[in-house]
């Protein structure tokens, strides 16, 4: 189950939520380098899956793309909590950033959505893409 998400413009956030579920049920940690620096992160008692920062939004330079692979695994199962890994990162001109991220959705539940939530104060560009990839087992 992985999604792609390839974006025009500005570095913004993107928020993830699984089956609606908007309580604090969620937890992270987070990797980011941007070539200059490394930092890292963490949180529990999320209301979502991280807020991750490296979508391009509406205000980035022209022809700044990002990319973002997003598995959850298990998602069918209904005896395990799910565990969720993002990769992605783009370049603007020579500065950018990469991350990697783990998350955890302490819900047992089969995944029947997922909610992907545009934060700060831009939006995605209509030339935004997303695609839902999914292997039946």
């Amino acid at each position: 189950f992985s999604k792609l998400s390839r974006c025009k413009r500005r570095c913004q956030d993107l928020f993830i939520r699984l089956n609606g579920v908007t309580s604090t049920s969620y937890t992270y940690h987070q990797l980011r380098g941007s070539g200059a620096s490394v930092s890292g992160t963490g949180g529990a008692s999320q209301t979502y899956a991280y807020n991750f920062d490296a979508v391009t939004g509406n205000s980035a330079a022209a022809d700044t793309v990002a990319g973002i692979i997003l598995d959850i695994h298990d998602y069918a199962n209904t005896t395990r909590n799910k565990t969720l890994r993002l990769f992605g990162g783009f370049d603007n001109n020579g500065s950018g950033q990469i991350v990697l991220n783990s998350n955890l959705f302490v819900n047992t539940s089969a995944i029947s959505s997922i909610s992907l939530i545009s934060g700060g104060s831009g939006n995605w560009t209509t030339k935004t893409q997303f695609a839902l990839y999914g292997i039946k087992g």
